[in-house]
Order: C-alpha cells, then structure tokens, then sequence
C-alpha cells in the first residue's frame, strides 16, 4: 500500500523538554530535595520562563533572588549509535495510533533512540546543604550502583499534512457509497483512546496529539567514586556542586500513514500517490569504455531483471505494491501480474480482458494456451496457470469468475464499490502437480512448454538420459524411475531409433562394425522435427549412441509427446531446480520475464 512519511517538527517541545524536566525533577525527588526548589531549564530558547506566565506555574516565587535554593539544567542529545540504522520505518514495528480496518488505512509513529546527558548544577544556601546532597548521591551508587528507573508521561502532534490527507481519504469515502459519518466521528472511532486535543494558552490553534507513557528509562549518574565537590556560587553566600545523569529514551520523530490507492472504487489524488516512471537504465543514452559494456552483459538488464524485481511479479499499476497475505497464495507457484482493478459503475461485474493490460502484454503462445485453459485455470492445479480474485485481502471463490473465449473476465454478481480488487496471475512451478489432462493440452503448445521448461531448469537444454539415468553436463543426476521408463512414448522412441540404426548399418553393408549400441560418433534420424545430435548435447565428450535429449521435441504433427514432457518434468523434480527458483531473485524474474513482455506506455 502507499505510504506517506512526515517528520514531526515539534518534538522537543511537545516531548524532550516536557521529558527531561520530569526527570529532573525525579533526581531531585530522589536527592531528598524539597518539592517546591525551581528547575531552571533554559533549552534552546536560550532563556527561562518568566514567573506565572505558564498555565502550570502557579505555585513558584515572583521573585528570583541570588540566594534562592535553586537546580539548574543543561541537556545535550544524539543518537544511539546502537540503533541508528535498525530502526523500523516502513516497517510495521509499533503499534497503530489510527487503524479502519474496513478502509485498510493505518497510522503508526517512528522511534528514535537518544541518548541524553543532563549537567545538573544543584545551588544550595550554604555549603553544608549542598554537601549533603552530593553525600546522598555517593550514598545511593554505593547502594545501587546509582541507577534508577523513571516513567514519564508526555505526548506528540500528528502531523497537519497527514490529518490532510485523512481528511481527503474520509472524503473520497462519504463521495461514493457514503457511510454517512462525519470526520469527527470518524477520528474519534478509529483513533486510539490516547488521542487528545490541546490548544494553545489563548485556546487557539487546536492540534490532535497522542499521550504516552514511557517506562523504565534507566539513568545513572556519571562518577563512580568521588562526587563533584561543592564550590562557591556567589557572594550571596550560596553553594553548588555539577553533576552528569546520563539515560536513553525512545522519541517519536516521525509518523507513517498506509492506505490503499483506491477509497470506495475511487482514485486518490496524485499527491498522494507516487505515479512517476520508474527508472531504468535504458532512459539513458551511455557510451561506456568497452570494458564497462562487457560487465554490463552480467547485470540485472541483461538477465530479464528490471527495477519492479523488488517485488514478486508484475504490478499494473507499477505504484501499487499490495501482494496476498501468504496463508492464500498458492504454494509453489511465482506470481505473473497483479491487477489493481477500478469498476465500472454502469457494469459492476466486468474486470479486466488478459488481451489488454495496458503497457504490458502476455505473449501470443500464453494467449492461446489460456483461451483452451479458460476454465481449468479457475481452479489452482488444474492448469498451468491460475486466475485469482482478491477482495482486499480476501481471496474470493474463484467458482465466481467467468472467463469469456475473448479473455475478458467478470464476475457472476455484483461487486461492492467499498472495497478494493486484485486480480492475480499465477503459474505453478511444481509441474509434478498437473493432471494427465493438463500434460495433453501442454502437448499442443511446444512453443510455451518449451520456454517454461528451459526457464525452470536452465539445464534442460543439455540435459539428456541414457538408458535409466539423468545426466546434465556429463554428470549422472540420478535415476529414472521404472514407471517412467516403462512410458510408451520412452518405449517406442528406443525401439524406433534402433530399427532405424540397424536400417542404417544394413544398407551401408556395414556388417560386423554394427551392434545394437550402433556406431560411434553416428545418430541415425529421430522421427520427431528438430533432432538434437550427439555432438550438441556435448561438443566436449566422446560421443554415445544411447543418449536421448530431455527437452522434448517437436514430432512432425507440431506437437510434443505427453510422455516426453512427463520425463522433463521428474528431471527437474530430482534436479530441485523448482526450489531453488522460488528462493532465487534472478530465477525467478527469468522466468517471469518470458511470460509477460512490458510494451511501453500506451
């Protein structure tokens, strides 16, 4: 889903001087100060508060004079270098502030760890006072180690460009199929209890905030033997000692606002969607060294990969980043597109037709196997491929799909302009799973059944067997099973290569030089189209007579044996090719890439 991230401008004034004064004020709890002795914080105003100009200042002096009981604080803050680069972002990792499940629109806040240092310059009346405070500290690191635990209370603005876009989001809702609830309501329902409206002291300018409560911020203090002594203040007769309280806390510093790009069958604006070409380096024109443009033929263009590789399959839209929860995408199978789908309002049941998707395009060889499939390919296993419906994140009874011989898919009722659609295209990497009726129907497309097989097993392509074992590139990988071996296209193949070698060796009179291994270096004529030769299965080896390519081939019919693509696929079962290919990014884009050709902006 979009994405939009904003900083929050306010936080340390709305959260660090609000939490650092509270600890302050904690240490002095804990030094046995008294209650009323006043915290100067300066900050980065770089001047302290007048007296009663706060609404909570009501209990200090009007006047401030030299010899006042008094605490002074200075904080520095930076980043936890522990943590400077692992903290989640985009990444769900806090809880919601804002949550619609109905419209799938979350909001959730972005930590940052700091590390503070407080320089707490306490000023008694005399000097025997401020010794016993720094005796009170010595007192308590002997006790425990001078750790201690603070819980603060504190709160943070939701940015006004995310209320905006909110906003914008709850008008689009009540613009089509309205729900008839105000945006107050709305706020009030979907925001946790925390939230709250301040003003400021002219009761103006109205923000919404969130109160927290941060727990357990360990802070100690920064000696370990001797205490600072206490030094002369003024010639008032006051006394002070400087003391270092260093502590972590996590501030929120960002907030992240996910949507959907469509509220109720509606597009959002393009401010909120990010809609730009994405960038490829084709757009630019380079005239690199030659040794560049040879390490350019290694790279991801060279390899079918392009910048949408992040995410498995094609996008249409490119923005457009949902993907199926896992527990119902369908298992051992890469995903080809996915379609955001905007209905129309006068057919509510129409969808999208697999011959027009924009600036992409499926192949004419998957056009025509997924005209003879359009029904099997409702149901996942029975087909090659496998035609899916979402709504959000629901996957739909795919018995509620209709597939016209023209490609264009509908459903059988009406759809619920409150909701959002996808249609998905996948295809099954698992050939073992396909039915015998399945198998036949990929017989009458060599083209596609080729390309697939080379594109899952890349080895296929030199792959043979000989007798009852596998062998890609010379090396043995493992043995055929009986069953396929006792195959009738297996069987009859040997047996029509062999009579035709012993036709060969008898009218060449070739005698005693011929046996049933036939002849070194010769493969007599394959009944099937496009014959693989000894010496192109491998150039590097002595040649062997008993060797049968396991790519199948084209017979002259234009069609393959079922029984020669059933030995395929067990040579990539026991060459776990398909594993490897889910869990490999070049592999798996290979793949896709000869399933689906980007045409270009249309």
């Amino acid at each position: 889903m979009p994405k939009v991230i904003c900083e929050l401008n306010d936080t340390y004034m709305a959260m660090s001087r609000s939490l650092h004064m509270q600890v302050a004020k904690n240490v002095a709890n804990l030094i046995n100060l008294p209650p009323t002795t006043e915290i100067r914080y300066a900050g980065n105003a770089l001047s302290i508060l007048m007296p009663g100009s706060t609404l909570d200042d009501t209990g200090s002096t009007k006047n401030r004079l030299p010899g006042d009981q008094r605490i002074y604080i200075e904080v520095t803050e930076e980043y936890d270098e522990n943590f400077a680069s692992s903290a989640a972002v985009r990444k769900l990792e806090q809880l919601d502030v804002f949550s619609d499940k109905a419209l799938h629109v979350f909001l959730h806040p972005v930590y940052q760890r700091i590390k503070a240092t407080m320089s707490i310059k306490l000023v008694g009346t005399d000097y025997t006072t401020v010794s016993g405070w720094m005796s009170t500290c010595k007192r308590m690191l002997s006790q425990d180690n001078g750790m201690h635990l603070h819980d603060i209370d504190y709160h943070y603005h939701v940015p006004l460009s995310l209320i905006e876009a909110l906003l914008e989001i709850h008008r689009l809702r009540e613009n089509n199929v309205p729900l008839d609830e105000n945006a107050g309501t709305w706020f009030k329902r979907c925001f946790i209890g925390r939230m709250d409206i301040i003003a400021n002291q002219a009761g103006k300018r109205n923000v919404i905030v969130i109160r927290e409560r941060q727990t357990e911020i360990m802070g100690q203090y920064d000696f370990v033997v001797n205490p600072p002594k206490p030094e002369s203040e003024n010639a008032a007769g006051a006394w002070s000692a400087t003391v270092e309280y260093k502590y972590s806390f996590d501030r929120v510093e960002s907030m992240v606002l996910r949507y959907p790009p469509t509220i109720h069958n509606q597009m959002l604006s393009p401010n909120y969607l990010n809609q730009a070409k994405i960038f490829q380096p084709s757009d630019i024109i380079s005239f690199a060294s030659m040794s560049v443009n040879s390490l350019r033929k290694l790279n991801y263009i060279h390899k079918k990969l392009e910048p949408w590789a992040d995410t498995p399959g094609i996008p249409i839209p490119p923005f457009d980043d949902w993907f199926p929860h896992a527990s119902t995408y369908p298992i051992k199978s890469v995903s080809v597109f996915r379609i955001l789908v905007q209905l129309d309002k006068q057919n509510p049941t129409d969808l999208v037709n697999l011959t027009q998707l924009g600036s992409w395009e499926l192949p004419d060889e998957i056009i025509a196997y997924l005209k003879e499939t359009r029904l099997q390919m409702l149901s996942p296993g029975q087909s090659l491929f496998y035609l899916s419906l979402y709504q959000d994140y629901t996957l739909l009874d795919p018995r509620n799909l209709i597939v016209t011989p023209n490609l264009s898919v509908a459903s059988s009722h009406p759809l619920d302009e409150r909701k959002f659609y996808h249609l998905c295209l996948n295809m099954t990497v698992d050939l073992n799973r396909l039915p015998d009726a399945a198998l036949q129907v990929l017989t009458r497309h060599p083209d596609l059944t080729r390309t697939i097989l080379t594109n899952l097993d890349p080895t296929m392509a030199s792959a043979y067997y000989s007798k009852d074992t596998y062998y890609g590139h010379d090396r043995a990988i493992a043995k055929i099973s009986p069953q396929l071996l006792r195959l009738d296209g297996v069987v009859s193949r040997t047996s029509t290569i062999r009579d035709a070698r012993a036709t060969t060796a008898a009218s060449q009179n070739l005698g005693s030089q011929y046996n049933q291994r036939g002849i070194v270096g010769e493969l007599p004529d394959d009944p099937r189209k496009n014959n693989v030769s000894t010496s192109q299965l491998n150039s590097g080896a002595v040649p062997t007579i008993d060797r049968y390519p396991l790519l199948p081939q084209v017979y002259e019919d234009g069609e393959l044996h079922v029984d020669d693509i059933k030995l395929a696929i067990d040579y990539i079962r026991v060459n776990k090719i398909d594993e490897r290919m889910i869990s490999t990014t070049a592999h798996n884009w290979r793949l896709i890439g000869s399933l689906i050709v980007h045409t270009g902006s249309k």
